[in-house]
């Protein structure tokens, strides 16, 4: 503080202020020091925001479990619930109608159209099976026009994630945290 308060009284005198009394330095100094923790502050929220479009939300299902790409992400692994711990294999981020985990897509299984298709994480192709959109808090796949469903209802963690015909259940309501 004491080197922004020299630093302003040096810029004053410069800039030909050299008769202000100590207390219009220190009111100057003072609002030199609150813009300045302003664009601090407003910059470290901009790298805050940053990261999350970055690494991706948390998707939150019925029973308050993340989605979670069972064992990390990894290809071939399935669609979780699970406690949220904010790790890798819960950050889901959506870029370009496709739904991503570190450098995988959630994808359904071998492009199953039926109830029941496992959804996994997979290299992204840009295929069908790996499109997605979002009507309130259901997900629906653009390959078969089903919602993703915790499958049987179930709450508990390693709960598998399926795609199914839409009933707005509460087991095809998620929500971003």
């Amino acid at each position: 503080m004491r080197e922004i308060l020299i630093a302003s009284a040096v810029a004053l005198s410069l800039a030909g202020c050299g008769n202000m009394s100590t207390e219009d330095v220190l009111i100057g100094t003072a609002a030199v020091a609150a813009v300045s923790a302003a664009g601090y502050y407003a910059h470290k929220q901009h790298k805050k925001e940053k990261q999350k479009k970055k690494t991706g939300d948390m998707v939150v299902g019925d029973g308050g479990r993340c989605l979670d790409i069972s064992g990390g992400v990894r290809e071939g692994a399935p669609l979780q619930l699970w406690d949220c711990h904010g790790r890798e294999n819960q950050r889901i981020r959506y870029e370009d109608g496709q739904l991503k985990a570190g450098a995988y897509c959630l994808d359904i299984a071998g492009g199953n159209y039926g109830n029941g298709a496992p959804v996994i994480a997979y290299r992204c192709t840009g295929g069908q099976n790996q499109q997605w959109r979002f009507s309130g808090q259901q997900i629906y796949s653009s390959l078969n026009n089903r919602c993703l469903d915790v499958e049987g209802k179930q709450t508990g963690n390693g709960a598998r994630l399926v795609m199914w015909d839409c009933h707005n259940g509460s087991n095809q309501r998620f929500t971003l945290r």
